[in-house]
């Protein structure tokens, strides 16, 4: 499976978080969208992590959900993007630049999964590693088997997923980049409390020792909790 990702800077929408996600998902339905499976809007919220501090947080991020590369392209290429994404009436600067990437999306490996039903609301912690390995294939390895079991394990978890990136073809539209993150995860809680009480678990120790064990990496990674509503 595939996952394209936008993310939008900003100072935030002038509808709240849920009016504006409500709005993006009824005008752009699962069932509407040639090959999508899936996908969340993320809006900023706040948890407390003791072993990082909080990082700058987008206004909006997208994750949508394709089985083939080939259908993620074609959405990556419609016309009406900008369209709608003005639907959530972020307030941003001229200097905003949207942010957009494809990526392979794998599941984390749990025993019970409770995804967000459509327009369901959760709350997440939202990680990308903006950076280059030293050794790509190693570290990703190191990711993959390591430190993947271990997030799987976090209290509280409904859900989650882990992305590396992929090569793809889509426009470049004016005041947009391609990203480049090494790789993304995503873990999905009931609500803020239920991660903030993940991120004071002796499971979240762990997952800070191992970071400590990652192979060379140059970047850096920021770790954001935001509210999560699944698409209709």
């Amino acid at each position: 499976m595939f996952a394209y990702f936008l993310s939008i800077p900003g100072t935030g929408s002038s509808m709240s978080g849920a009016a504006g996600c409500h709005v993006l998902s009824r005008s752009l339905t699962v069932s509407s969208v040639p090959g999508m499976k899936g996908g969340l809007l993320f809006v900023p919220g706040e948890a407390e992590d003791r072993h990082l501090q909080s990082a700058s947080t987008p206004a909006l991020v997208v994750e949508l959900w394709f089985d083939a590369l080939a259908d993620l392209e074609l959405f990556a290429a419609w016309d009406g993007m900008t369209e709608w994404l003005a639907l959530a009436d972020i307030d941003s600067g001229p200097e905003r630049i949207v942010t957009e990437q494809a990526m392979a999306l794998r599941a984390l490996p749990m025993r019970t999964r409770r995804s967000l039903e459509p327009e369901e609301a959760g709350f997440s912690y939202v990680v990308s590693y903006e950076g280059e390995a030293e050794d790509e294939i190693r570290w990703i390895n190191h990711y993959l088997s390591s430190h993947v079991p271990l997030l799987s394990t976090l209290p509280g978890l409904r859900d989650g997923d882990v992305c590396t990136r992929v090569t793809w073809n889509s426009p470049m539209r004016a005041g947009w980049k391609r990203g480049a993150a090494l790789l993304r995860n995503r873990v999905t809680f009931e609500n803020a409390e239920a991660l903030t009480a993940a991120l004071h678990s002796p499971v979240r120790d762990e997952l800070g020792r191992d970071s400590m064990r990652f192979p060379p990496f140059s970047g850096h990674a920021p770790h954001v909790p935001m509210h999560s509503y699944a698409l209709a």
